[in-house]
């Protein structure tokens, strides 16, 4: 199974990574190319920490880079220093119009948005994983594209 899938499953399963085999390691201790994709793609952020993944003999590196405002972009490296893809909290405001109308949409008027995610691909393709909470009902995930597209949604599991 390619590496990819794997992931998408753990992502659709909300297994956590470090249940598959991650662990932390020393930013210092990435390969060369790791460590020059990871800082061209932190701008101005802190390296706070990076998490070594393997799965079936493949090696997947993801750092947490910090900026000011409690922010955090997740940077997903190959081993090879390929990009995999990003994560991104950013407020709502900084989502396209299009995602902001949808995702008022689906707030009732008690709802609201929680937290927002951008998610882009090494191939670019951008889209938003959006949290919306309302009262007496579980927390709903909705991933959008940037046209405003509903492209997954899914009631969170309960922590009972």
């Amino acid at each position: 199974m390619k590496l990819r899938n794997v992931l998408l499953a753990i992502n659709c399963a909300g297994v956590s990574i470090a249940s598959v085999g991650a662990k932390d390691i020393p930013f210092s201790k990435c390969p060369p190319e790791v460590q020059a994709t990871i800082r061209s793609h932190a701008r101005d952020g802190k390296i706070d920490e990076v998490e070594l993944l393997a799965i079936e003999g493949r090696r997947m590196f993801i750092a947490d880079v910090e900026f000011p405002g409690d922010k955090e972009l997740k940077i997903y490296v190959l081993a090879s220093g390929t990009l995999f893809k990003t994560r991104e909290d950013i407020r709502i405001e900084e989502a396209p119009a299009k995602v902001q109308e949808a995702a008022r949409q689906l707030v009732a008027q008690t709802g609201k948005v929680d937290d927002v995610v951008k998610m882009t691909e090494a191939d670019g393709k951008v889209s938003f994983e959006v949290e919306i909470k309302r009262p007496r009902e579980k927390e709903t995930k909705v991933v959008f594209s940037g046209d405003g597209t509903i492209l997954s949604q899914k009631e969170k599991k309960s922590k009972d």
